[in-house]
């Protein structure tokens, strides 16, 4: 399985610090009214390519997304006017919260999935 959620995905227990870094960086794109990852990466003197492989899609030969490195985070977050810690703080807490609410979210999708149906087993994750 890739080390990266799909774009438009929703956090799984599988997703990433650096995933959850990417998608803090994405709500404080628009709520800044940055429109792409290539509008980002013109205000920190990076072209696309170099932006969609750490914000998007990933590397085009291994479909893996390249990690931020503190660098990255530190030009990231002095475009968006906001601190570096607070997106590492935000994305922790996203983290938190996806691993909070799992196994609620693992009992609602098997009983979707049976019918609406109650069922009781609680599914392990797997790596």
């Amino acid at each position: 399985m890739s080390s990266h959620a799909p774009r438009g995905s929703v956090a799984t227990m599988e997703s990433t610090f650096n995933d959850h870094v990417v998608a803090v960086i994405k709500e404080a794109m628009a709520a800044a009214g940055i429109e792409s990852t290539r509008e980002l990466g013109r205000r920190i003197g990076r072209n696309s390519q170099y932006m969609s492989q750490r914000l998007d899609g990933g590397n085009m030969r291994t479909g893996r997304r390249v990690e931020l490195n503190v660098t990255d985070l530190e030009q990231i977050a002095a475009a968006l006017n906001v601190q570096p810690s607070a997106l590492a703080f935000a994305a922790e807490r996203r983290r938190a919260a996806v691993a909070v609410d799992f196994p609620g979210a693992l009992i609602q999708q098997q009983q979707q999935s049976s019918g609406g149906h109650q069922q009781q087993s609680y599914g392990t994750a797997s790596r």
